[in-house]
């Protein structure tokens, strides 16, 4: 599991529609701003399939993947 620590940021709802219209409009869509470098994110986490919750859930996420005896990588 990776755990990315992120502020969900907001703009203008016609500039989030714009910038939602990108990618597959049925698809849900949260902007955010990473504590962690683009690049590295990008290396660490080779996918486009994310989870995204509101709140800091870090260390139930960790209990979680320990539960379900699963690694932890912490991007930022």
């Amino acid at each position: 599991m990776t755990i990315v620590p992120a502020e969900i940021v907001e703009f203008e709802k016609e500039k989030m529609a714009a910038m939602g219209n990108t990618t597959t409009p049925a698809w849900p869509v949260a902007f955010t701003r990473l504590s962690v470098s683009a690049e590295e994110f990008l290396e660490k986490f080779p996918c486009n399939h994310i989870h995204g919750v509101y709140g800091d859930c870090v260390e139930e996420l960790r209990l979680a993947a320990r539960l379900l005896n699963m690694d932890v990588q912490m991007l930022g």
